[in-house]
């Protein structure tokens, strides 16, 4: 699994080269080969089917796998996890996609020190594994894809200094190495795929993530002097110019979006003797993307899965692109006012125009709600007395849907109110949703509604109220696996507070929700 990079010398510089590379990079029985960035080939492993962009992507189906986690070690300072898939039809696909996992797990059980530039230095000999952990995770399980991370981190100390680490001692003599390794899984065949597969036919992938990525290495100053701390995980520093990355550049998939690893095979980067990851939302890379149809057909699940529950779906999360967000602070009377937004500069020009005038909150308001302050502050014979007020203004957008929410949270003496505001809008038409837009035609959504306005009051209401708190609902948000409806409800100190209903989409049943067709 892991890779030397192979040292070629003249025959009379040989025990010389061996002697230093030993020193420089470490030592362990790992297969040698060589990887340079931009040299591997961006060719797919999965046969071309006429997938082109530009190809809409707005929801996944999520697989009815079952994954396990099975545990060895101490549970402690030596703790490790893999994982066991099961519910796939095809026993041999199965077996051969936990072979594979069980088989990257064995390896990474070594205890043995990952080739990095340098990790000689860092942990020198006379250094022994204090302590190891082993995490496997799923980072994305959805159209007939499965992606898998096994991340390892140990901190080596020198022999016969195992201690406490609770001790100072223990840190300032304390070297961490970390490793990652994915796997990306095609369900149908239990074979790996490649970066390149995720792209539609008429893409060029090595354009698209590489030109991404020069723009984000410069943006986060990996291509300065200091370390670029703008990484999901871990830190990276260039230590040459850009050249591209491979084709078989180690990568994972989520619902969202692409995690890269930066770890020994990649050094035109330096990271600190750890692996470090990094993500680009799906929306970043434009339409380009074709695992919708690449891995999956409509009604392909029931081929593949053991699972006869009906198909669950997810909206994708668009990220916000070149964020557009800022805060302000100012005064009205005794009302001290703080702003802030967040929203993404790609949305339509007409959703950014209408989040900029919702952020502009109205004068008149505001001296309502200092009228309001003071004549509380004087009733309670403090007129002096300020109050807050804190508004906030965002929106993010799911599959072809966009949020936006609005709150503003009132505070004086020991009174807080609240008040929010959410609304969903059709990314094409722009058009404001109404929550019987949200299910399909013929669909009575009407007394799912009204169980879970009963479900969210543990006191318990009846049905005239959950009636009345039904007819208020004004607005609503949608997120990957749910509709979220904001009602409002008392505590027990008679403050007024805004709570939200959930109702997840499996529980609606995905056949019943038009946003899914």
């Amino acid at each position: 699994m892991f890779d030397w990079v192979k040292i070629r010398r003249a025959a009379g510089v040989i025990l010389l080269s061996i002697c230093l590379a030993s020193a420089f990079w470490g030592c362990g029985g790992r297969p040698e080969t060589t990887r340079q960035e931009g040299e591997k080939s961006w060719e797919r492993t999965v046969p071309s089917t006429g997938i082109n962009a530009p190809l809409m992507i707005n929801y996944i189906v999520n697989n009815p796998l079952t994954i396990d986690e099975v545990k060895e070690g101490d549970g402690k300072e030596f703790d490790y996890t893999y994982l066991r898939i099961s519910g796939l039809k095809d026993l041999e696909v199965q077996k051969k996609i936990n072979d594979k996992i069980k088989s990257v797990y064995d390896q990474l059980r070594i205890q043995d020190l990952p080739p990095y530039r340098g990790v000689k230095i860092r942990v020198p000999d006379g250094y022994t594994v204090a302590s190891e952990q082993i995490y496997a995770s799923t980072l994305g399980n959805f159209n007939n894809i499965l992606s898998v991370m096994l991340e390892k981190s140990a901190v080596w100390q020198p022999e016969g200094n195992q201690g406490n680490s609770n001790d100072k001692a223990f840190y300032e003599t304390a070297r961490y190495v970390s490793e990652m390794e994915t796997l990306n899984f095609d369900l149908n065949t239990g074979e790996e795929f490649k970066l390149a597969d995720l792209f539609c036919d008429n893409v060029d992938p090595s354009e698209r993530i590489n030109h991404y990525m020069s723009g984000y290495l410069s943006e986060s100053g990996a291509d300065s002097e200091g370390y670029s701390p703008r990484m999901l995980s871990g830190n990276i520093k260039m230590v040459e110019a850009f050249k591209g990355l491979s084709g078989d550049q180690k990568f994972g998939v989520y619902p969202f979006g692409l995690t890269l690893v930066f770890d020994y095979r990649t050094p035109q980067f330096d990271t600190q003797c750890a692996a470090a990851t990094t993500v680009i939302n799906y929306s970043d890379l434009g339409n380009v993307l074709s695992f919708a149809k690449r891995f999956y057909e409509e009604g392909s699940e029931k081929e593949l899965y053991v699972s006869s529950e009906p198909t669950v779906k997810s909206l994708i999360g668009k990220g916000r692109v070149n964020e557009v967000s800022g805060n302000e602070s100012f005064k009205v009377g005794n009302v001290s006012v703080s702003r802030s937004w967040r929203y993404s500069a790609s949305l339509p020009e007409g959703m950014q125009k209408k989040l900029r005038d919702m952020r502009e909150t109205d004068p008149r308001e505001l001296e309502k709600i200092n009228a309001s302050y003071k004549a509380l502050a004087k009733l309670n014979g403090n007129d002096d007395k300020e109050g807050s007020c804190e508004i906030y203004v965002g929106s993010y957008q799911y599959g072809n849907y966009i949020n936006v929410t609005s709150s503003m949270n009132f505070y004086v003496m020991e009174q807080f109110a609240q008040e929010m505001d959410y609304s969903c809008y059709d990314a094409d038409t722009l058009e404001p949703l109404k929550l019987k837009d949200v299910f399909r035609e013929g669909f009575d959504y009407k007394p799912l509604v009204l169980q879970v306005i009963k479900e969210a009051y543990e006191e318990g209401i009846n049905e005239d109220i959950a009636q009345e708190i039904y007819d208020k609902i004004e607005g609503f948000n949608l997120s990957s696996d749910e509709i979220y409806i904001p009602i409002t409800k008392i505590n027990e100190y008679g403050n007024s507070y805004d709570t939200n209903l959930y109702i997840p989409f499996s529980q609606i049943g995905c056949d019943n929700l038009e946003i899914f067709h």
